[in-house]
């Protein structure tokens, strides 16, 4: 009886083996999968990037890990930035022009995959008075 129980647990864990493999199931997935936002960040009026300017995101809703600080990077030559190892979750998304907070949105929810987020900044018109 015992040696019964034996082959039909081992014929059992070999079917499930087979089936996993066949559905590429992983038994042991991460615990908590990351994803990067990245886009590139330009000037309305001309287009021209902006470069050497700090992008930052902030969780606003969690999904799944632990709640993330502040993120952030700055942007290249380009106005390219990315910043990895984000949660699943909801975020928005800040550019910065040392104190001042030039742009600041909702990036909306990041999960399952990577996302990109192009940001156009609107220059104030220079014309204006005081």
């Amino acid at each position: 009886m015992r040696s019964g129980l034996t082959i039909l647990a081992l014929v059992t864990l070999l079917m499930l083996n087979s089936c996993w493999k066949k559905q590429d199931i992983t038994t042991n997935p991460p615990a908590h999968p990351v994803y990067t936002l990245s886009g590139t960040v330009s000037y309305e009026d001309t287009g021209l990037p902006v470069i050497a300017k700090e992008v930052s995101v902030i969780m606003t809703e969690l999904y799944q890990g632990d709640f993330l600080d502040s993120m952030g990077t700055l942007t290249d030559q380009a106005g390219y930035y990315e910043i990895a190892d984000l949660y699943r979750g909801r975020y928005d998304i800040m550019v910065m022009f040392g104190l001042d907070t030039a742009y600041l949105s909702e990036v909306g929810i990041i999960k399952y995959e990577d996302k990109t987020y192009d940001i156009v900044i609107i220059t104030p018109d220079s014309t204006e008075s005081e």
